[in-house]
């Protein structure tokens, strides 16, 4: 029979595909250089800061291990340096609000209210320390940690201390939707602190405080949510 003759095509093309799997091999091994770098990054930091040591986790390093959250470090930081402890659940509560709530762009920086001078001084310690794993992120060329807010404490106490829900979002410029959400989020963080706090009245505290914020609309299923 007749044979065959090869596309006038098929070398352009074998050409082409080699081309091409030369670039995505090169943007793999770009890729994994960056992975490598910022995984000798994170261990730097790590390291600095006491929760690796010889590439081994410390104690606290499997406090961090049982933590999860995008600010893990900074509340693992926070526990360490006290702040998280000596409160009420209602104040604690609050306190753990600042590591979740994030305020819109456009939202006035009203002076922030708290319960006692004690918990004032405690969120201003979590600034300090959300600024040390900043200015350690820099010095290792890795992205910033978002800051921490303390916008929502009075609102995460006063439903923590039973106010209704109404009365709370009087003076928020969040939706219902909104603060459940946040709610959920403080009531996981809790949850963590119950566990991962050396401290024993912290532990109760957070566990109570766990109580307090899941009651109502918080607890209420996902479809039942106000928006």
């Amino acid at each position: 029979g007749q044979s065959k003759s090869a596309s006038p095509w098929q070398g352009s093309a074998t050409s082409d595909v080699r081309r091409e799997l030369k670039r995505v091999e090169a943007r793999i091994g770009e890729r994994r250089g960056r992975l490598n770098d910022r995984f000798k990054a994170v261990v730097g930091i790590l390291t600095e800061l006491g929760y690796v040591e010889n590439w081994t986790l410390t104690e606290h390093g499997g406090q961090l291990l049982r933590t999860f959250h995008e600010l893990d470090l900074v509340i693992c930081e926070s526990i360490r340096a006290g702040h998280l402890d000596d409160h009420d659940p209602a104040t604690l509560a609050g306190i753990v609000s600042t590591f979740v709530f994030e305020p819109r762009r456009n939202a006035d920086n009203a002076k922030p209210w708290f319960s006692t001078a004690t918990s004032g001084a405690a969120v201003r310690g979590i600034v300090g320390c959300v600024a040390e794993v900043q200015r350690l992120e820099s010095a290792y060329g890795l992205p910033a940690t978002r800051d921490v807010d303390p916008g929502l404490f009075a609102a995460t106490y006063g439903w923590a201390s039973g106010g209704g829900l109404g009365d709370i979002l009087g003076d928020e410029e969040l939706s219902g939707g909104d603060f459940v959400r946040s709610m959920k989020q403080v009531i996981d963080v809790l949850s963590q602190v119950s566990v991962v706090a050396p401290s024993e009245q912290t532990r109760r505290s957070a566990a109570r405080a766990i109580d307090m914020v899941q009651r109502g609309i918080v607890d209420a299923p996902v479809a039942d949510e106000v928006e």
